[in-house]
């Protein structure tokens, strides 16, 4: 379309400006010279720390829930600013480790065994130039299945609904030493237990895609009421839920105020 036809239609959008090309420098500058100024709280890139060598060593033992861990990872980091140098080390058959002719500082220490010993909670301590220093690590158990509860209201209120998810996992410790817990979907549950409850939805139930199981209840008694939830056919695991209360704003039905015979979990 020409610029004449856009001037006749007024619903045209107009041509676009000529913008005249951008003349060519005749000087080049140089800023290699230029210092830059430092940014107001800004922060160095970390830098790599030495682990050595030194006069100082670091050993110790690896500790399962079965006694002495052989063959487990050990990764020792020193630490100086922002600044990190590591270096991993096995233990030995007999469970010992032993990292010698370090420099001394402060060191943050880890271990695990994949698929099912971690410690979570890294071991911070300090070394001096020539100290050896003895470190035992005990290592917690997170093969198979878990499960981790949810109630709402929390803390679940005697005579009214509450709502009850249940995520169920299986926990894993990988080759870096991360727990992972990966959802179990299509896993039959089942609510079980001594407390007053009663279950006002299908029970067993069947975990959904994201490995969560819900149920709708009602707690029939304040206090303590315990709970626990079966997988499959065999694991058993207790819930630990909040206790139960009286509601502030109603009065406790005549039949809770004492406790009942039936059953603990009525579907």
């Amino acid at each position: 379309m020409t610029a004449a036809a856009c001037a006749k239609d007024p619903g045209a959008l107009p041509p676009p400006p000529s913008i005249p090309a951008p003349a060519t420098p005749t000087t080049e500058f140089d800023f290699s010279e230029v210092g830059l100024r430092e940014v107001p709280g800004g922060r160095r890139a970390p830098t790599a720390v030495p682990i050595g060598p030194g006069g100082a060593t670091l050993t110790g033992s690896i500790i399962g829930p079965a006694g002495l861990v052989p063959d487990a990872n050990i990764l020792v980091e020193r630490i100086v600013n922002d600044g990190v140098g590591s270096v991993m080390v096995k233990a030995g058959p007999d469970g010992r480790w032993a990292l010698p002719n370090v420099l001394g500082g402060r060191y943050r220490v880890r271990a695990w065994r994949a698929p099912d010993l971690a410690l979570v909670k890294s071991a911070i301590t300090f070394v001096n130039a020539t100290e050896k220093r003895t470190l035992d690590l005990k290592l917690t158990a997170y093969g198979g299945t878990a499960v981790k509860p949810a109630i709402a209201p929390n803390p679940p209120r005697v005579a009214e609904p509450a709502t009850l998810v249940v995520l169920v996992t299986t926990r894993t410790v990988d080759e870096l030493g991360i727990v992972r817990a990966t959802p179990v979907p299509g896993a039959s549950v089942e609510l079980v237990g001594t407390g007053e409850w009663r279950v006002e939805s299908p029970n067993p139930t069947t975990s959904d895609s994201r490995g969560e199981a819900e149920w709708a209840l009602e707690c029939r008694q304040d206090g303590r009421q315990p709970l626990a939830i079966t997988v499959g056919d065999a694991d058993t695991f207790p819930l630990n839920l909040p206790d139960c209360v009286v509601p502030t704003t109603t009065t406790t039905p005549d039949e809770l105020t004492e406790p009942t015979t039936s059953s603990s979990i009525v579907s």
